[in-house]
């Protein structure tokens, strides 16, 4: 049987959530792509360079008053980029481009290192390199600091997270992808098991991710939202975002 909490206990908890949004919705450092390569139909291969160009001129991430939902996939918000992609490579060889499963791999690997950290955040420091760098290494080791010193854990595992991501770009040294995502799972008090208020439902939102080169590796870097409410988007999760 789960303890009820009393109403400090609740206050604490949802400045907690106020505390770690606020971590969550920075502004993320903007990683530049060179040389870019995509992943589409020969239909739209011709069509490619103008499609990016115009997508990235006008898409923009919003940023929302935070709210707690600290185990969910962290989001870095800024501004969309505005820089011109271009297509250099025949439709032929983006096909069987390595570097996709390659960027595919480092989101997974994005993936593996959050929920880890998540359901064990005292070991934080150790476990969320594997996958992430930077900005997103930075905010996500406060936001586990955090869990650890009020004694909170996610009960999810990578099968809560659904995720349809689609490759971008893809330069020498930065790429980047879309996806529409489901985060579930809860946030529970370990010493009692009960469920952290506002922490229940899945998150659903349409994100950019930026990835940098490392060792031959690509890493999460920083990520950004494009649904106007957090945890609200209309997309589809599993489903690559527009």
């Amino acid at each position: 049987m789960w303890s009820s909490t009393s109403a400090s206990e609740d206050v604490k908890t949802t400045n907690s959530r106020t505390i770690r949004r606020l971590l969550i919705v920075g502004i993320a450092v903007a990683a530049t792509a060179t040389t870019a390569s995509f992943v589409g139909s020969p239909a739209a291969s011709t069509k490619a360079a103008t499609t990016i160009e115009a997508t990235k001129a006008t898409a923009k991430a919003k940023v929302t008053k935070p709210k707690r939902k600290p185990t969910k996939a962290p989001m870095t918000t800024k501004r969309a980029a505005t820089t011109t992609v271009k297509a250099t490579t025949t439709t032929a060889s983006l096909t069987v481009n390595p570097e996709v499963a390659k960027v595919l791999a480092g989101y997974e690997a994005y993936f593996t290192a959050f929920v880890a950290a998540a359901r064990e955040p005292e070991r934080a420091e150790q476990l969320l390199p594997t996958g992430m760098t930077g900005d997103a290494l930075a905010r996500m080791l406060e936001i586990r600091h955090l869990d650890a010193t009020e004694g909170v854990a996610w009960d999810g595992t990578r099968k809560d997270i659904v995720s349809g991501p689609r490759i971008e770009s893809i330069g020498d040294t930065t790429a980047t992808l879309r996806d529409c995502r489901s985060v579930g799972g809860v946030l529970r008090k370990k010493a009692t098991g009960q469920a952290v208020p506002g922490t229940t439902e899945p998150d659903v939102d349409d994100m950019r991710v930026t990835f940098v080169r490392m060792s031959g590796k690509w890493v999460v870097t920083t990520t950004e939202r494009f649904n106007d409410v957090e945890g609200r988007s209309r997309c589809v999760p599993g489903s690559p975002s527009p």
